[in-house]
């Protein structure tokens, strides 16, 4: 995937088209950030990240205003820009679980001799 399409598909996801929010540089500097990662979580990372930016600036712009017949309510919509934030993150991390050759895997340890009894507390001085 292109820069130039990475940046529409995060654009797309932050619903910021036509780039009113943030510019191209702001846009690839965020993907900037997940280099390490592949381009679609690359895309839903540096998404978050934007959304997260968003919400910390309308709880300091908005508030909770209310004059007259006009009412804001900055934390509530800063609050489901971070829960979209955190969804993109989720579906991240569940991407690499699913990805990860060892999930699913665990190792056995043999039973060896024991001294101690089973729920016996562990002491540091010997009996």
């Amino acid at each position: 995937m292109d820069e130039q399409q990475m940046i529409r598909l995060v654009r797309r996801t932050v619903a910021d088209p036509d780039g009113a929010l943030f510019d191209d540089q702001a846009v690839t500097d965020a993907l900037a950030m997940f280099a390490a990662d592949s381009d679609a979580h690359r895309v839903k990372l540096a998404a978050a990240d934007l959304l997260d930016q968003i919400a910390v600036s309308e709880v300091m712009v908005s508030k909770k205003i209310t004059t007259q017949d006009l009412s804001t309510d900055g934390t509530a919509v800063s609050k489901e820009l971070r829960e979209h934030a955190k969804r993109l993150r989720t579906e991240v991390a569940t991407e690499k679980a699913q990805d990860d050759p060892n999930v699913g895997f665990f190792h056995v340890i043999p039973d060896g001799a024991s001294a101690r009894l089973e729920g016996e507390e562990w002491s540091a001085w010997p009996r």
